[in-house]
């Protein structure tokens, strides 16, 4: 269960289908939200790379209507979860995490 920004919670299901170790991972998303993601981890200098990829859609009938009404805020609330993800991953581990655009 996810609680987004906005005050409603999803319910998912992830599923690891396959797991190269340790440079990526597939999952397939079910609940209110269908569809699959990807993790991979590159070196890069001193560090890691990762990065995520999805493709998942809207399964919950609300959600369904305010994809269409209102996709700026979903999208900033998917955002806004994962920055959360990441500063709490950073304050269990003090792993840097600092997310980096795709371009550079």
């Amino acid at each position: 269960m996810v609680r987004a920004p906005a005050g409603y919670r999803l319910h998912l299901t992830l599923t690891l289908d396959e797991v190269v170790a340790p440079e990526r991972t597939f999952i397939t998303v079910t609940g209110d939200v269908v569809g699959h993601s990807s993790v991979e981890v590159r070196p890069a200098g001193t560090g890691s790379l990762v990065t995520l990829g999805w493709s998942l859609a809207p399964q919950r009938r609300l959600l369904r209507v305010l994809d269409v009404v209102a996709r700026p805020v979903l999208v900033r609330g998917h955002d806004r979860i994962l920055d959360d993800g990441f500063r709490r991953c950073l304050e269990a581990t003090g792993i840097d995490l600092t997310p980096v655009s795709p371009a550079g």
